[in-house]
């Protein structure tokens, strides 16, 4: 048990300043023009617990301000959201020492919790080619409180927006 939580700790360590803050990565197609997409459409796809209707006005309102417009049929591109939950380790404090009764002496390992962390993607297909033209990925770390978790959700997103279209 202790070489369990004292490996996790160890890990936790090491990777903590990847996981402090929210990350973003896009992958776009440079063959492509941007320029030639106006019209969009949402991609129909399973139940998924955060991309919900405020995350979708985030994307909505950013591509309106970048003159894009939404439509039912007809959409130059479709646009696809998913996402992924994992935990990660988060070490609270240090070992402690203490004395048991009979005069032992006790190193216990610090606490470890375990924080949720959801992974969102937006994946940007052309219409007619049915290819991947641009792909986001933002990851936020998740406090258990709803509301302040969407707008967390809300501000990545908008974040990992500000690089979309690509410059052409």
């Amino acid at each position: 048990m202790f070489l369990r939580l004292y490996g996790i700790r160890s890990l936790a360590t090491l990777l903590w300043p990847v996981f402090l803050f929210s990350q973003t990565a896009i992958h776009d197609d440079q063959s492509v023009n941007f320029a030639n997409y106006h019209t969009y459409s949402w991609a129909k796809a399973g139940p998924d617990r955060f991309w919900n209707d405020g995350l979708k006005a985030v994307v909505d309102r950013h591509l309106a301000a970048q003159g894009w417009q939404r439509v039912d049929s007809g959409a130059d591109v479709h646009i696809l959201g998913a996402s992924r939950t994992f935990t990660q380790p988060e070490v609270l404090g240090q070992d402690r020492t203490i004395e048991r009764a009979d005069g032992a002496i006790v190193t216990l390992p610090p606490q470890v919790e375990f924080k949720g962390k959801v992974t969102l993607f937006i994946d940007v297909y052309d219409a007619q080619l049915t290819k991947v033209i641009w792909k986001g990925v933002c990851t936020e770390t998740l406090s258990g409180n709803t509301s302040e978790d969407e707008k967390r959700l809300e501000r990545a997103v908008g974040k990992l927006l500000k690089r979309f279209p690509p410059s052409t």
